[in-house]
């Protein structure tokens, strides 16, 4: 009979961390008034997987979530149509010379220019959520193991 370690205390705990995850990132990109459009928020979710006995807690993100965290260096600009929601809902308006307004459609391309020139600063913010977390759930990582090697015990003890 083949008895295997379930890890059942420890997936449990894991769900539980990456609900945690997602939400304390959603609250820091609010808190660092990133969420302009609610695409980036409204994408956050996670998966909990095990690859050969290691386990992980997988962000899903829109893909853009990576330069909103560690910046983007000068060189290639983003594209206009990431762009234009963004300036859509922040209410971007600049004005022309002659009076009025320039398209949303310019004010994403001057934005685009900007950050293919200048790059946008990083702001870092996974690592501090994800060290936060591991932080408060160190002692609950521990305990859920011991539960599921004294449940995978009990089984090996009654065979």
């Amino acid at each position: 009979m083949d008895i295997k370690l379930e890890h059942n205390y420890f997936k449990k705990l894991l769900n539980m961390m990456g609900k945690e995850f997602v939400d304390d990132l959603k609250k820091e990109l609010k808190i660092l008034n990133k969420d302009a459009t609610g695409n980036l928020i409204n994408s956050l979710n996670y998966k909990v997987s095990e690859i050969n006995n290691e386990w992980y807690i997988e962000i899903i993100s829109a893909d853009y979530l990576i330069y909103v965290d560690k910046g983007r260096r000068p060189g290639k600009r983003p594209p206009i149509k990431d762009i234009k929601p963004w300036v859509e809902a922040r209410g971007i308006k600049i004005p022309k010379l002659k009076g009025g307004f320039i398209t949303s459609e310019s004010a994403a391309y001057i934005i685009a220019k900007s950050i293919g020139e200048k790059g946008i600063k990083p702001l870092n913010f996974i690592q501090r959520v994800q060290t936060d977390l591991f932080q408060r759930y160190e002692s609950k990582i521990k305990i859920a193991l011991k539960q599921d090697y004294e449940e995978y015990i009990k089984k090996i003890i009654v065979v």
